[in-house]
């Protein structure tokens, strides 16, 4: 398992003992996301030698997270006033979300240039990166004005139904939204705080299947998991404030 947290260097953990620090590249100190993608490493929105690069990503030598060039790396779309706010995988491609944009990196096979960088058709981009799911062979992200559904290249906006619903919410908040996806009862739920409140005290449910929106009441989640026990029983676990963990609808 690789992992960060926006504040330190990257780390590992090999499923046994004790997590370690990632081997990384010289000077790096932090960075916001931490992705595999075709066989090699990817992290982005990084700091290096005390230098901000919120549009970059950096890739490892490949089939190894503990080799770093120096030279292997992209800007996005460098000084256009975004950041990078979110990396998913999406089929063969690696979707990277920004501000107000959305790219593409496809694997090109080559060894000296392995990702070709395009911009697609999306007019929005995401707010939060723990909003992101994949949902039916697509994304669903929030942006600033509501939910969107990214199919590759497109962005559609789903949440025009609840815009009412969306706009009572703390502005501030959305940026930590987080999410989950209920598979077995085709659900999305997005963990949002509404104007009045310091927590993430309400959930907004959309059922997929029937495009229809519903809230979870008296859930207070701090973090979303979706697990699979034996690989079979779905189970959507949420965390509070006070620590506990809950299963939903048990």
């Amino acid at each position: 398992m690789i992992a960060t947290d926006n504040t330190n260097v990257p780390f590992y953990w090999n499923g046994t003992g004790n997590g370690s620090t990632m081997t990384m590249l010289s000077g790096l100190t932090r960075c916001k996301f931490i992705k595999q993608f075709q066989n090699y490493c990817i992290v982005a929105n990084v700091t290096v030698s005390a230098t901000e690069y919120k549009s970059r990503f950096y890739w490892s030598t490949i089939k190894t997270i503990g080799t770093w060039s120096a030279l292997d790396f992209v800007d996005v779309s460098k000084d256009d006033g975004q950041d990078i706010t979110g990396l998913r995988v999406l089929g063969d491609r690696l979707v990277i979300y920004k501000n107000r944009s959305i790219y593409i990196a496809t694997f090109t096979g080559d060894a000296n240039i392995p990702f070709v960088i395009y911009k697609t058709n999306s007019s929005v981009g995401c707010i939060s990166h723990w909003s992101i799911q994949e949902v039916e062979n697509g994304h669903v992200f929030l942006s600033y004005d509501g939910l969107y559904y990214f199919d590759g290249n497109n962005s559609y906006k789903i949440s025009d139904k609840i815009t009412g619903t969306i706009n009572a919410l703390s502005k501030s908040a959305l940026l930590t939204s987080i999410s989950t996806v209920y598979k077995s009862k085709n659900r999305y739920l997005l963990g949002v705080t509404s104007g009045s409140s310091s927590t993430r005290d309400n959930v907004i449910v959309w059922d997929y299947f029937n495009n229809a929106f519903s809230i979870y009441s008296g859930i207070a989640p701090c973090s979303f998991a979706t697990l699979y026990v034996n690989g079979v029983d779905e189970r959507v676990y949420f965390g509070d404030y006070a620590g506990f963990t809950y299963r939903i609808d048990v």
